[in-house]
């Protein structure tokens, strides 16, 4: 028979774990207005990019992208290619972030703001990283929560005193989804660099994903083993201590995880990764609010309780997301049938999240040289500055923005062999429809380099600098005019290298 001390620690364990499955509606209205206001500030930014990216004569074709696509997989802007119609949903975009932000009709807002997020995801796949998808799993769960109980418009309106706290199946899926994150990104890790202590220098080089001031920070002695096994640390053991931690030990670790996602902000270009992450632990933020001491229970506002149709679908999405995550751990190898991705792709619960669990001792960068008619030549990558073939000055980090730095970094992997024509084909017209003819693209050759690094690390923790040896490969992507010979050497040549690390 168990012992009084193991039942009782039990107890508190459980207690622990049942209080933080429950949210606090004060942070979900935070939540909410933070969410509206990344959704506008998406909008904005893509905008500058939505004829290149959108349009039919751009870099992503609609026939292409549905090809690329699997099945299952659906959008709006599927309904129609002309960029009018492109351009409407970018709008539409802004318009379910303002109604969010300000808790206007939230429920529909917020199945708008779902619909419209997966529809440009889609739209734009092959420029997308995890936050974009972590964003859509974020956006699905809290259609079923109570996100105008507090602070909004709806709760104005309705004029009666909000909950404090919402419990039940919807947001133990939500702090489940956000957890769940970290685990799979830590279980990621533990092999090759990381277990040497060397991943983030490699990690936060220009010629990865590092910003200037990443790089600078790696120069620093010591710096990068220290970071490199934290990460570890805090993504494998963060998640286990908010779950059984009392409410300041669950405060501590939210705000923690917040801090590693402003720090990746700022020393690496992962898009909406970093912002997405502060914007998730917002609701897991404990509340001021107690169990009732007699019942044990917490005060459930009435619109968490959710009818029976709403119930029914929100099961159906808990299986299918715990399938979505738990096949490529229990199956690394063997990736699903088709038929099986289908529900995962409609509902956009994608868990892939294995980001950065192999980063390896090489360095990378691409180039787009292209020759004007008035006898320039320049990197159209980058705005059409000079020419540099060799590590072009900061890297990925010069690129545009950094759906223009995924979008280069997977172009050379096999999957993607099918866009490159059509990318250098959207980068020409895209430049010679805002240039004079003098300046128009006679002919571009996008390349990509890879130089592999001494695996060492130097005595100070410093990473070393490339091999002597100098294992330099570079690679012809694409071209325009287009011209064949090249792409067939580098599709057999990936085929021989190790499997890609998801970003």
């Amino acid at each position: 028979m168990p012992s009084p001390r193991l039942l009782s620690l039990s107890g508190r364990l459980g207690e622990s774990f049942r209080s933080a499955t429950c949210l606090d509606t004060t942070h979900l209205a935070v939540f909410r207005m933070v969410a509206g206001c990344l959704l506008v500030a998406d909008a904005a930014l893509r905008s500058r990019d939505a004829w290149l990216f959108m349009a039919p004569e751009g870099i992503f074709p609609l026939s292409v992208i549905q090809a690329y696509l699997s099945p299952g997989c659906w959008s709006l802007a599927f309904a129609g290619e002309p960029f009018w119609w492109q351009a409407t949903i970018l709008g539409l975009e802004a318009v379910a972030g303002i109604l969010l932000a300000v808790g206007l009709c939230t429920p529909v807002a917020s199945i708008l703001a779902w619909i419209i997020w997966v529809s440009i995801l889609r739209r734009t796949a092959p420029a997308l990283n995890a936050g974009d998808y972590w964003m859509a799993c974020l956006l699905f769960w809290s259609m079923f929560l109570p996100l105008g109980e507090r602070w909004s418009i709806d709760a104005r309106r309705r004029r009666a005193a909000g909950t404090a706290t919402v419990c039940g199946l919807a947001p133990a899926a939500f702090v489940a989804q956000v957890l769940l994150v970290y685990v799979a990104a830590g279980q990621s890790k533990l092999q090759g660099t990381w277990l040497a202590g060397t991943a983030v220098g490699y990690a936060l080089s220009v010629h990865d994903h590092g910003t200037p001031l990443g790089a600078a920070l790696i120069a620093l002695p010591g710096v990068i083993p220290f970071l490199t096994w934290g990460v570890l640390a805090l993504e494998l053991l963060g998640p286990l201590a908010y779950c059984f931690g009392t409410k300041p030990v669950r405060r501590w670790i939210a705000f923690c995880f917040m801090l590693f996602h402003a720090s990746i902000w700022i020393t690496m270009t992962v898009g909406l990764f970093a912002p997405v992450g502060i914007l998730a632990w917002i609701p897991l933020l404990p509340g001021r609010h107690q169990a009732d001491r007699a019942t044990g229970q917490y005060p459930v506002s009435n619109k968490s309780r959710l009818g029976i149709c709403r119930r029914a679908c929100l099961g159906m999405a808990v299986v299918v997301a715990l399938f979505a995550y738990s096949h490529p751990l229990l199956r690394p190898n063997r990736p699903a049938s088709g038929w099986l991705t289908v529900p995962v792709n409609l509902l956009c619960l994608e868990q892939s999240w294995a980001m950065f669990g192999d980063v390896g001792p090489f360095e990378q960068w691409v180039t787009g040289r292209a020759v004007l008619a008035d006898g320039r030549v320049v990197d159209l990558l980058r705005a059409g500055r000079p020419f540099v073939a060799d590590h072009p000055p900061s890297g990925f980090s010069s690129l545009p923005n950094h759906r223009w730095h995924k979008l280069f970094w997977e172009l050379p992997k096999q999957r993607q062999a099918a866009l490159r024509d059509g990318v250098a084909a959207g980068l020409v017209a895209d430049w010679n429809r805002r240039q004079p003819s003098t300046a128009a693209v006679e002919s571009l050759e996008i390349r990509t380099t890879r130089v592999t690094l001494s695996d060492r690390p130097a005595a100070d923790g410093r990473l070393a600098e490339p091999a002597p040896s100098g294992v330099l490969r570079q690679w012809l992507l694409a071209s325009w005019p287009p011209r064949g010979g090249g792409a067939g050497n580098l599709d057999r040549f990936l085929e021989k290298q190790e499997p890609d690390r998801p970003r």
